[in-house]
């Protein structure tokens, strides 16, 4: 049911290029102008509150009203990208790009869609674009090193994470994921060292710990690594995480980094 209500919301925003003369010209008024503010505050407001189906729902109809705005087609990308319809926030992305080319948002998110697709070669073209024009940006630079790692370019994607990190330098992800691209590239004592040094600090979570555990194993060191996770984690989801690390060594370059860097991609 769920991919018949997509599909039919993908058609009505790619359908808004044949709309009539009448329909355009009712776009420039206040009136439209107001009604597709009011529909974009909802659809955000749906967003935050985790309900993607409606936030989509909203956005299309703000794309109905405005279809020369690229700012609804992004949040429509967004909302299908977060309920797992990736083919379709592609397109939205990409009808967003078609109206306004160096567009960071849609940019960035078309990047995202294209990692969750397994194309990070195309994902990391948008992402260089996005990069340039928001150098201030750890989200960007955090997906971009994310992308790199997936084709195996480590030493670029660690000079992503640590340009994100030279504007946030407490950011969680940034670091557990230079960090993780340190020991996909074999430099696991480097990789510990900086783990260690985040997980011993006292604002140091969960995700910190789990993620030198994973270095551990990364490195071929299982019992490191079930000695770390074990802090944290109950007994089934200690018995998952061992199975997952077993796992890992039987894995090739690339199908290693996409198991570790899977929870990178939103």
């Amino acid at each position: 049911m769920r991919s018949h209500r997509l599909a039919l919301i993908l058609a009505s925003f790619l359908l808004t290029g044949a709309c009539s003369t009448d329909q355009r010209t009712d776009v420039a008024t206040g009136s439209s102008d107001a009604r597709v503010g009011q529909l974009m505050r909802v659809a955000e407001g749906s967003s935050q509150a985790g309900d993607e189906n409606a936030a989509a729902d909203l956005f299309a109809r703000a794309n109905r009203i405005a279809p020369e705005e690229p700012a609804p087609l992004i949040g429509l990308g967004r909302s299908l990208r977060r309920l797992g319809d990736y083919e379709s926030a592609r397109a939205a992305y990409q009808a967003a790009l078609d109206l306004a080319p160096d567009n960071a948002d849609a940019l960035y998110g078309l990047g995202l869609t294209l990692l969750r697709l397994n194309e990070p070669e195309t994902a990391i073209q948008h992402l260089d674009m996005a990069a340039a024009m928001r150098p201030d940006d750890p989200a960007i630079f955090n997906a971009l090193g994310v992308a790199q790692d997936l084709t195996g370019a480590h030493a670029e994607a660690q000079m992503a994470y640590r340009t994100g990190l030279k504007t946030s330098p407490d950011d969680a992800a940034l670091n557990n994921n230079h960090a993780l691209s340190l020991a996909l590239a074999g430099r696991f004592d480097e990789a510990a060292d900086l783990m260690n040094r985040l997980a011993g600090k006292p604002a140091a979570s969960r995700r910190d710990r789990q993620t030198l555990a994973l270095i551990h194993a990364l490195a071929g060191d299982l019992d490191a690594a079930e000695r770390v996770a074990s802090g944290d984690l109950s007994g089934s989801e200690l018995s998952q995480n061992i199975r997952f690390y077993r796992a890992l060594q039987t894995l090739g370059p690339a199908e290693r980094a996409r198991a570790v860097l899977s929870g990178s991609i939103r």
